[in-house]
């Protein structure tokens, strides 16, 4: 009796891929009927365009996240449908029984709960996220300022560079709204906690979640940056066992960025980088005392798992 997949992870990677392609085809049918929609009707206003572009990603956005929620209740229903029938099993199908038992058993190695109520919300652990948004904002925009002159810059790069100064607007709802708040739910609610629920790995699944937000922003420059973003807010989802902490963390890190890329020459980000740099020594000196004492948990709250 084939009762699940014996590939759980390729099964969910093939998944992944296909939510990743129906956002886009998505987001390519909507524009499509936006743009048209706004011909036919003789409309030529730059402002309304970037306004509608952010509500058809905002709708490609909430379909697919829909469609996986609709997905999962479908699942477990089949799931709690099939147990039922197990139990009713003769003696002769017992083994059946039990290698479905014993699938279950590994396929439930994420360990956190994402939709756990008592979990609290910590306001210490969101202060520390945010102020460690802000460090590596600080570190990456150096870093990619000093490497400028060997990544080339694509055509959406210069465009999203014009929007700064003709609408600001749609800068900071893309960056401080759309990016912290869609992009978690879809990278990592729906990708990332979907491979580790149907059997993958957790270093996997963070590289695979990771990469797969790398590929999305389309560009090398923020292949590189968001991928190595997304590993470190997969493994922030992981251990908090919440989605609104990474979201925290993206909110930090976006809103510097921009902050940067506004107010901040290069002298004054190298400045700004050398005193963040020797903040992060003497952090990580003091974060050390603490793990020797034991003291790290109450530190941080004593919410977070697997540490």
């Amino acid at each position: 009796m084939k009762i699940f997949s014996r590939y759980p992870s390729r099964k969910s990677l093939g998944i992944a891929v296909c939510y990743l392609v129906l956002f886009f085809v998505l987001m390519i049918v909507f524009s499509f009927i936006s743009i048209n929609f706004l011909a036919l009707a003789g409309i030529k206003n730059n402002n309304l365009n970037l306004n509608i572009s952010i509500l058809v990603m905002v709708i490609s956005y909430v379909t697919v996240i829909w469609l996986d929620e609709f997905m999962a209740i479908k699942q477990d229903k089949y799931i709690i449908d099939y147990e039922k029938r197990l139990s009713e099993l003769n003696e002769d199908e017992v083994f059946d029984y039990e290698t479905c038992k014993t699938y279950k058993k590994e396929k439930s190695t994420f360990s956190v709960d994402v939709f756990n109520k008592q979990f609290k919300f910590d306001v210490r652990l969101s202060v520390l996220l945010l102020i460690f948004g802000i460090v590596m904002s600080i570190i990456f925009n150096y870093v990619f300022k000093l490497l400028d002159p060997y990544l080339p810059i694509s055509e959406a790069e210069k465009i999203f560079s014009e929007l700064f100064e003709t609408n600001i607007v749609f800068v900071l709802v893309s960056a401080l709204i759309i990016a912290p708040i869609f992009e978690e739910l879809f990278f990592r609610k729906v990708i990332f906690i979907g491979l580790m629920k149907n059997g993958m790995e957790r270093k996997y699944a963070v590289l695979t979640s990771a990469l797969f937000f790398g590929i999305f922003h389309l560009n090398i420059r923020q292949f590189i940056l968001a991928t190595i973003l997304g590993i470190v807010l997969a493994n922030i989802v992981y251990y908090t066992g919440k989605i609104y902490y990474s979201m925290i963390f993206h909110f930090a890190f976006n809103g510097f960025s921009t902050f940067i890329s506004m107010f901040l020459s290069f002298n004054k980000l190298t400045i700004l980088f050398f005193i963040v740099i020797l903040a992060v020594l003497l952090f990580s000196i003091y974060i050390n005392k603490l793990i020797k004492n034991n003291k790290l948990m109450e530190f941080l709250g004593g919410n977070i798992y697997d540490i």
